[in-house]
């Protein structure tokens, strides 16, 4: 498991599921394509949200803040 994460994904085929077991900071999330899951058993932060992507799943135990806007539960 990590703590904080900086991730670049490019290609239509660039499909990522991440499944992390406690609480994840993902810095950048930089996306061109493909489909991404993320699950966290934990709070989910992501601070910086770019590109285009096929999709977005994510679902978290605690409290999910993208880029500054609060949410709690599974956004799809």
């Amino acid at each position: 498991s990590v703590s904080v994460l900086d991730l670049s994904l490019t290609g239509a085929e660039s499909d990522l599921v991440l499944r992390q077991d406690r609480s994840l900071t993902i810095d950048s999330l930089r996306l061109e394509g493909g489909d991404v899951t993320i699950e966290v058993d934990g709070d989910l932060t992501i601070t910086e949200l770019l590109g285009s992507i096929g999709r977005l799943t994510i679902v978290a135990t605690g409290f999910i803040d993208i880029a500054g806007t609060a949410l709690t539960g599974t956004v799809v």
